[in-house]
């Protein structure tokens, strides 16, 4: 080649790099293909088991036996147990659930604190084809009574430090002749009907008879339900969502982008009756050969001094759990610099507004946020590494490729009737790019990971499929919540279906305002909601609990407004302002809105002080009888 066209070609190949960058840029190209080499075994993987006549998760556990034996699947409170520690016990319990007279196919509910045995139950379930009702164990009196009846449950299992809460259904566990099964040890109170108790001494005492449960379980297949997982409740009583075999390999399946595997500690401290911890913590370890650090419960104050002492690569979080830890760290700095060797953390719900503290201040790697339902059919991930500055705040990030084979889509979405926006032609319409919508997941039955399994009750898994959607016949799964999709092929999350609520024309969402206000130094928690104003025809006005120090000072209400004037729109500012002591979360670290949204600033059902952002002065001031009667007579507009 002469000179002339080694000179020609040099800039040419310049050029053609550069063009490649910004195709990639645009459609993400490598970004799917990095997201599909980790996921695709996964997915190959259940659909090779799918094709069998019989598999289940414990046929998938005696693979991890034969792999990991005796590595230490979990850590808990200084007490190790390996795979093999696991095979036994799990072995010695279905025994015994077949002595008690467990058949294949029957619903038994597990209601116990985090502790190891908790897995060891479901796992002795499955090994015999019984299904494992995860009961959220901080649950009473009808909202207990109704997760055990809506699961069709027969038996239960609990502890001790579940056993008070069952209580308080004694009348029903008679009535309905609910078999009961207490782990540890005698119970402290009789029940009407007697448990049959048993502990770890006598479990270990009967004849060891090893892993013969094959054919109890012959016929089940991966896509057969597994047990059932319920919703937190926040907008009525919990939901029990089926969950197959398949739907719990899969959850195991997200641990692979971290990179889980032996040798790696996963710390978990959220509920093992949950998704998170139950579902996509245990599963990781399950299969990959990591060791799972179980902690009892979640606290700030232990957090990191656990992860250090455990050695632990990995963590999940959810919800709140990230403000917690940020929040607890502004009083006490001391924490950041305990050492550690943690890789990444994996886990949804961390709010935008703590991304960078939480990263940067505890020196976290990779944070791999994802979005989905215990009931969905579909999810979305992030992986942001700590140089990802532009990948903060996102729930999930995808190209071309992603977006095409998942086929996931945002819709239209008329907030004030809470409902999908239809054109002319009755189908609904795709949102712009930017524009808020309905994240929608395409269902279909022949496809493993695009099933919807749904609930026990079947007008409640109805009204989570939209049909006709983008031509007659089709059906999306709702996924209940308003999304946006950005240039850079990043997911958003805006707010909950019923959240988000109308002011004077326009849409208020809950999460923005509560970013702001979280914003504020001093203020810990901040829970946003609309609620009804006398005379007032035009949606809901904007009121916000919050819990902090020192919040109710002139100093600290002048800069609260002051900041909500320099970044929210007029219609979203606070018009109510609620101080609360303690926020009510689920046990999954979700905020509570319903009550208060019903209890609105009325004094008759608010024994918190209420502040009104007052029609004369322009300030916050406290609620008083003569405002409210103003505003009751439509004598004061806001």
């Amino acid at each position: 080649m002469s000179g002339l066209s080694r000179s020609m070609a040099i800039p040419a190949g310049a050029g053609a790099v550069v063009a490649a960058l910004a195709v990639d840029q645009r459609l993400q190209l490598s970004h799917d293909a990095w997201l599909a080499m980790k996921l695709v075994p996964i997915l190959v993987g259940g659909k090779l088991r799918m094709g069998r006549d019989s598999y289940s998760i414990a046929d998938l556990w005696q693979e991890s036996v034969q792999r990991f034996g005796d590595r230490t699947f979990t850590i808990f409170e200084h007490r190790r147990l390996s795979f093999q520690d696991f095979e036994h016990i799990s072995n010695q319990m279905a025994h015994f659930l077949l002595k008690q007279g467990l058949k294949t196919g029957q619903v038994c509910a597990l209601m116990m604190e985090n502790k190891p045995e908790y897995v060891c139950w479901w796992l002795a379930m499955a090994k015999i084809g019984v299904q494992a009702a995860m009961l959220n164990f901080n649950l009473t009196g009808k909202g207990l009574a109704h997760c055990i009846a809506v699961a069709g449950c027969g038996t239960l299992v609990f502890d001790a430090g579940t056993e008070a809460n069952l209580h308080t259904i004694d009348s029903q566990i008679r009535e309905t002749g609910l078999q009961l099964v207490c782990w540890g040890g005698k119970p402290h109170l009789s029940f009407s009907n007697t448990p049959a108790v048993v502990d770890y001494d006598q479990l270990m005492g009967f004849p060891y008879q090893g892993s013969n449960f094959v054919d109890l379980r012959k016929g089940i297949k991966f896509t057969d339900v597994f047990g059932y997982i319920y919703t937190s409740g926040t907008t009525g009583l919990p939901k029990a969502a089926k969950v197959t075999h398949a739907r719990m390999y899969g959850l195991g399946g997200i641990g692979r982008l971290l990179g889980l595997g032996p040798g790696d500690v996963l710390y978990t401290c959220l509920p093992l009756y949950h998704t998170a911890g139950g579902g996509l913590g245990a599963m990781s370890c399950f299969m990959s050969g990591a060791t799972m650090a179980l902690a009892k419960k979640f606290s700030a104050a232990r957090f990191w001094r656990e992860i250090s002492e455990q050695q632990c690569t990995a963590f999940q979080y959810i919800g709140e759990l990230g403000r917690y830890l940020v929040n607890y760290a502004r009083d006490h700095p001391e924490v950041c610099e305990i050492p550690h060797k943690l890789r990444g953390a994996i886990g949804n719900g961390l709010r935008p507004e703590v991304w960078d503290e939480f990263q940067d201040k505890f020196n976290i790697p990779v944070v791999v946020e994802f979005y989905g339902a215990t009931e969905g059919n579909g999810a979305l991930v992030n992986v942001c590494r700590k140089s990802d500055l532009q990948q903060r705040g996102a729930v999930g990030r995808s190209g071309f490729g992603f977006d095409l084979i998942t086929g996931f889509k945002i819709v239209k979405f008329d907030v004030e009737n809470e409902t999908p926006v239809r054109g002319a032609n009755g189908f609904c319409m795709e949102a712009a790019m930017d524009e808020p919508g309905e994240l929608l997941f395409p269902i279909r039955e022949d496809h493993p990971s695009k099933r919807f399994d749904g609930y026990t009750d079947p007008k409640a898994t109805e009204k989570k499929v939209l049909r006709d959607v983008f031509k007659k016949g089709d059906s999306w799964f709702r996924s209940g919540d308003l999304l946006y999709k950005d240039a850079k092929g990043l997911w958003h999350f805006v707010d909950r279906i019923g959240d988000t609520f109308r002011w004077k024309g326009e849409n208020v969402s809950t999460m923005e305002v509560s970013q702001v206000l979280s914003s504020l130094p001093g203020v810990e928690e901040a829970n946003v909601y609309g609620v009804q104003v006398p005379g007032e025809a035009d949606g809901r006005a904007c009121m916000v609990a919050l819990r902090g120090q020192d919040l109710q000072s002139r100093e600290k209400l002048d800069a609260l407004q002051s900041l909500c004037e320099k970044e929210l729109p007029s219609y979203a500012r606070p018009r109510f302002l609620r101080f609360l002591s303690d926020m009510d979360i689920t046990g999954t670290f979700k905020h509570q809105k319903v009550q208060l949204r019903d209890q609105g600033f009325d004094p008759a059902k608010v024994p918190d002080p209420v502040y009104i952002l007052h029609p004369e002065s322009k300030r916050y001031e406290p609620l008083d009888p003569q405002v409210i009667s103003q505003l009751q007579q439509g004598r004061s507009k806001l």
